[in-house]
């Protein structure tokens, strides 16, 4: 039977976080940006108590047991603390917090045998069902708490990658925001303006997409069709590519709008595509791969001679079948002359 003791929590400091290991170089640089960019945001008004309410959230993973406590119109989880003594774990929160956790005990029963509000509802105290080791980990508004075995070894379970790529796309959102902060700033509006050109090459042919602000884009391919994402939005003249049309390139449009411009790419099957940032603009590389490959062919053919002069064909192009070697035709050996009578 397990006894409860309710006791006044000693007077502690403002803020005091739990470590949050997290694995990865990529997620640590994450949770850095976007904590400290929507930090501003998220801090309460002074003098005033907040009224918060958190969505509860339990999974049993392979070897260990996770609770997610996801705060409500907030960008940050309020300062907490974590306490783990003798089979029971508190998290106590800055201000009272409206949490359910009558069916905790239910969905982690490997891990925990009751979960209750303490009365000031500031503190939640899990008992637990076996020796734990207690892991945190802050994501945004999430507050993620793992039981792992006391024997547990090696890293700490990582945070799902949806969490993960949430908080890339929330910090350049942020980052996005402070940018156009600071232009604000100084009192310069400049309009965005986009100045698109066509390079023509004998294996690719190139477009250059250069803004005169930074600008953010994003690069993606489903099947036939490639799209262009940026973040600025500004009229586009596709005229060089009316006028001369690119080999492998089916159809282009785009659609602008006050969130950004997209443009989207139709090209002929099996054609590559390459796109990246270059110094202050964007590139989209249309390959002409099958033009390239019959190029070479009929330089080596002229080299190495025509098959129709009879000589073997040694260059195969792509998605064809090398011929069979035609055997040699031996000439009948001559009879030897009859040995006079």
């Amino acid at each position: 039977m397990l006894v409860f003791l309710v006791s006044p929590f000693p007077p502690r400091p403002a803020r005091v976080r739990a470590s949050a290991r997290c694995t990865g170089a990529r997620t640590r640089a994450l949770l850095g940006v976007a904590l400290a960019a929507l930090m501003t945001i998220a801090q309460p008004l002074p003098g005033r108590a907040e009224k918060l309410t958190a969505d509860v959230a339990t999974t049993l993973e392979k070897g260990y047991g996770r609770l997610v406590l996801t705060f409500r119109d907030r960008n940050l989880i309020p300062p907490y603390s974590v306490k783990q003594n003798n089979g029971v774990v508190v998290l106590e929160f800055s201000d009272e917090v409206g949490i359910d956790v009558d069916q905790l005990a239910a969905r982690l029963a490997p891990y925990v045998t009751v979960a209750r509000r303490d009365p000031e509802g500031k503190s939640v105290r899990i008992a637990l069902a076996r020796q734990v080791r207690v892991n945190t980990m802050e994501a945004g508004e999430k507050l993620f708490v793992d039981f792992l075995p006391a024997k547990w070894t090696g890293a700490p379970p990582p945070l799902p990658p949806e969490v993960i790529d949430a908080l890339a796309k929330r910090a350049e959102a942020a980052m996005r925001a402070a940018r156009d902060a600071e232009f604000a700033k100084s009192g310069i509006h400049m309009q965005p303006k986009l100045d698109f050109r066509v390079g023509r090459l004998p294996t690719f042919t190139r477009f250059a997409f250069g803004w005169n602000l930074p600008f953010d884009a994003a690069f993606s391919r489903d099947g036939d069709r490639v799209t262009l994402r940026f973040n600025r939005s500004a009229p586009i003249d596709f005229a060089p590519i009316d006028v001369e049309p690119v080999a492998g390139l089916v159809d282009v449009f785009a659609d602008p709008a006050p969130e950004g411009l997209k443009i989207v790419f139709t090209v002929a099957p099996g054609t590559d595509v390459r796109g990246f940032r270059e110094r202050d603009g964007y590139v989209v590389d249309v390959l002409h791969a099958t033009d390239a490959a019959s190029a070479g062919e009929a330089m080596t053919r002229q080299a190495l001679g025509d098959p129709a002069s009879g000589r073997g064909r040694l260059i195969v192009s792509a998605g064809e079948v090398a011929p069979a070697a035609a055997k040699p035709v031996e000439k009948p050996a001559t009879p030897a002359p009859a040995a006079a009578p």
